[in-house]
């Protein structure tokens, strides 16, 4: 039975179900496992002070680390209210190691801002009636959804920005009443569509534009593009009642991709998730100063050049999947997400510039006429090409990047926007000099910092807000030159929560730093991080 806050949202589930499919399919719990198909779930931990479930974005920590709810963070602060720090305790990194590791606990279950019936999620920021998500801002009625900003009404997206009534879409910006669909932006009332923008009215399409009543790329008077859509919706219906799942748009693709290579005399292998960017030889001279700027900021001592540092910034950052292009050969560059990982792939996608040439391709009149759910992959199979590059607004020097805007100096990343000198990272937004770093925002010189805002000069920083010259953090907020400090607010000058003054500080962090640039300097990766700092707790 379906209680408490989900009453809320199965009740937005099923309003959204009249207003995309034309009536109501039942309760959302019965359809959990087609919703979370291609979404990046949330990973659940048992609490380490009670036992209890706890929900996270990412499951990079040792197995043998320890967990907190964010609804225990009083506990956990009574608990280690005499934890003390002693001088002969920080006289090199592998005492501070053994001393702060009684207090490395990782905190789950974020609800932060104004959030209010939030449950089996984790960082949802001034957002109602969230279920089992991660990464959401400023949205209302979402449920098995990962990365969404200014949503309503959202089920089982992942990559999602201003959208209103959406089912099972990714990576998509600016839209209403959409189902199925797969990079889209500025679009209403679209259905099993990918590579569209500024459409409306489209169901079966591929890489149109400022197209309206369309099926199968067909262009149709309004009357008779209603009347069909009507019928597919019914088989829609009927396939999810009955099974309570469908074939979307990433699985649709993925028949097509499959058919292709068996047509090409070949046989389908793995899933494309083995087929990763390789180290690209282009010039990044500007990169390279701007990585040098940073750590020696953060070091003392600048790091060059950034290829050599490739791999271990990529540590805790799920790298680029390169694709050839079906119709070029071409490296096509996508999000390392769910929803582009299939089998097939090579023969599907496409380059952003060779997309549109694809504009004009269209199913016959007669292929329209036997057009249904059940042969749609066949019907559209001459159609069904797919690109997840993108790009908006002016971009300079980027290079071998997935999807960005309005981005400056960037390589290998995926989603810059309205950045400045970023490498190997994964949606840093309104930030500049950032390195190895995912969901950063509104940042500058940090380097392997993850699922952070307003950052300046920090170095593996996790789960942080508004924090400067930190090293080895987690869950802080407000905190100023600080190491190894877990799950604290405003402190100054502390190592492992403890405040020692500034003299004191600047000695361990001395201490510290010369081992880490050290170990830098000489094997280009340190083996420490934030996600394995606490490796040395025992725990109670």
């Amino acid at each position: 039975m379906i209680l408490g806050i989900l009453m809320n949202i199965n009740q937005a589930w099923k309003s959204t179900c009249k207003v995309l499919l034309g009536d109501e399919i039942g309760d959302m719990e019965k359809y959990s496992g087609y919703l979370e198909e291609y979404v990046e779930s949330v990973v659940m931990k048992k609490s380490s002070l009670s036992g209890k479930d706890v929900f996270f974005s990412s499951d990079d920590f040792l197995p043998d680390a320890c967990f907190i709810s964010q609804d225990e963070l009083d506990s956990y602060i009574g608990r280690f209210a005499g934890f003390k720090l002693n001088m002969n305790q920080m006289k090199d990194l592998d005492s501070i190691l053994e001393a702060i590791g009684e207090i490395a606990y990782y905190c789950g279950d974020a609800v932060l801002g104004t959030s209010q019936k939030v449950q089996e999620s984790n960082r949802v920021f001034n957002s109602v009636n969230v279920f089992r998500s991660q990464e959401i801002y400023d949205s209302k009625y979402v449920a098995y959804s990962s990365v969404a900003r200014l949503a309503e009404y959202l089920f089982g997206s992942n990559g999602i920005g201003e959208t209103k009534f959406g089912i099972r879409n990714f990576n998509t910006y600016q839209n209403v009443r959409c189902f199925e669909t797969n990079v889209i932006y500025n679009c209403s009332d679209c259905y099993f569509t990918a590579t569209t923008g500024n459409c409306n009215n489209c169901f079966f399409c591929f890489n149109l534009r400022n197209r309206n009543y369309s099926i199968g790329n067909v262009a149709l008077p309004r009357g008779k593009y209603m009347e069909l859509k009507e019928s597919l919706l019914e088989q829609v219906r009927v396939e999810l009642e009955k099974n309570r799942k469908l074939t979307g748009i990433v699985g649709l693709l993925e028949k097509i991709g499959r058919a292709r290579i068996v047509k090409a005399g070949s046989v389908p292998g793995g899933k494309s998730a083995s087929i990763r960017a390789e180290k690209t030889n282009a010039p990044i001279g500007e990169l390279d100063l701007a990585f040098a700027e940073t750590t020696k900021l953060l070091f003392g001592m600048g790091l060059k050049p950034l290829l050599d540092h490739r791999e271990w910034l990529y540590e805790h950052v799920a790298p680029l999947i390169s694709i050839p292009s079906s119709l070029s050969g071409k490296i096509v560059h996508a999000e390392p997400l769910k929803y582009n990982l299939i089998e097939g792939s090579e023969k599907v996608f496409v380059k952003l510039d060779e997309s549109h040439r694809l504009e004009e391709s269209r199913i016959a009149d007669s292929e329209l006429a036997k057009l249904g759910y059940a042969n749609a992959d066949r019907v559209l199979e001459k159609i069904a090409y797919f690109t997840p590059e993108a790009e908006v607004g002016t971009n300079i020097n980027v290079t071998a990047c997935a999807a960005y805007g309005y981005a400056i100096n960037a390589l290998e990343c995926w989603w810059p926007v309205k950045t400045k000198n970023a490498a190997y990272c994964g949606w840093s937004r309104q930030s500049e000099n950032t390195f190895g770093c995912s969901i950063i925002f509104s940042s500058k010189f940090c380097v392997k910092c993850f699922n952070s805002l307003n950052l300046n000069r920090c170095f593996e920083v996790s789960n942080s807000n508004s924090c400067t010259d930190c090293y080895f953090c987690h869950n802080c907020e407000n905190c100023h030159d600080s190491m190894f400090c877990f799950n604290s607010k405003s402190l100054r000058y502390a190592v492992g929560n403890v405040e020692i003054g500034r003299e004191g500080y600047l000695k361990a962090k001395k201490l510290v730093l010369e081992e880490i640039a050290g170990k830098l300097g000489k094997e280009k990766k340190l083996e420490l991080s934030i996600f394995n700092v606490g490796r040395m707790h025992e725990k109670k």
